[in-house]
């Protein structure tokens, strides 16, 4: 303690009884276990501190797995990747449309067009062809080519608006000869497939141009031809009689052989059947029109 207290109670004295007063050294001591308590408090309450501090750390690091956070807002709705993309539109024509060829009418009353409405074929197989009776086949093989018929005479035309043709040429025999017998004739058959109404067109027209041409003359001497029938197989059919001087009887006066020609149409398809006797004799006419029915049904029979 100070030596200003110490004089303090020295003066205090003089006026209070001494054993009514503490002893300095008593008040000293008290001072001292004051100041310790103090002490002593003030560091329990720093190492209450520092233990809390340590363990609200330690909580923290120990402590329960935070919550997960809030799901993510689903994207707008994409198309998959492998969706198949739209097709782009083609590049512009290089020219103007072409229109569709308008089909032909069907035949059912015998109007142009081939059965069924379908269009006219751009190719004629074998078996557009008529079949030959059986056992008159002589032993020549059919030979096709793609020549087509000879004009009709006094000017005349070929079909137009041709599509296909083809031609074929038999040798035939009668059925009951034996092989080593001379054939009994020719038969040309030639196969038209016409643009639309070409085929009708082409027949009517012939039907005007044959008998305007009864008669012409040409190397071989004078010819004659006319129109015997105006239908009978097909939708629409003429057959043309044809008439040749022979040659080795022109001094005679006036011999013939005779050629039968059959015309007969199927829808859009036109076909030639010209039916000759064998070497300079005139063609049967049973032969001819058995040929033209068939070649009639074999043509449709193809068409479908």
């Amino acid at each position: 303690m100070s030596t200003d207290l110490s004089r303090l109670y020295r003066s205090l004295a003089a006026d209070v009884p001494a054993e009514a007063l503490d002893r300095p050294e008593t008040l000293r001591a008290g001072a001292d276990r004051r100041a310790r308590r103090r002490a002593a408090t003030v560091t329990v309450a720093v190492a209450l501190l520092v233990a809390g501090t340590v363990t609200g750390v330690g909580v923290l690091a120990n402590g329960p797995d935070p919550a997960p956070p809030p799901p993510a807002a689903s994207p707008t709705a994409t198309p998959s990747p492998t969706a198949t993309p739209s097709r782009p539109a083609g590049p512009p024509s290089a020219g103007p449309p072409t229109a569709p060829r308008p089909s032909p009418p069907a035949t059912g009353s015998g109007s142009p067009g081939t059965p069924h409405g379908r269009p006219a074929p751009t190719t004629i197989p074998d078996r557009a062809f008529f079949a030959q009776p059986a056992g008159t086949a002589w032993i020549q093989p059919p030979q096709f080519s793609t020549d087509g018929i000879d004009p009709p005479p006094c000017g005349g035309r070929r079909p137009g608006g041709v599509l296909a043709q083809r031609t074929r040429d038999v040798i035939f025999k009668s059925p009951d000869a034996p092989p080593e017998m001379v054939p009994a004739g020719t038969a040309e058959q030639t196969i038209y497939s016409l643009a639309p109404g070409r085929a009708d067109g082409y027949l009517r027209w012939l039907r005007q141009a044959v008998p305007a041409c009864p008669s012409w003359t040409d190397g071989n001497g004078r010819h004659r031809q006319r129109a015997t029938r105006q239908s009978g197989y097909g939708d629409a059919a003429l057959l043309v009689e044809l008439r040749t001087p022979d040659q080795a009887e022109s001094g005679s006066g006036g011999s013939w052989y005779v050629t039968l020609v059959w015309w007969v149409r199927v829808g859009d398809v036109l076909t030639v059947l010209r039916v000759s006797g064998w070497e300079g004799t005139s063609a049967d006419p049973q032969v001819a029109d058995d040929y033209a029915d068939r070649a009639a049904r074999a043509i449709r029979a193809w068409l479908g």
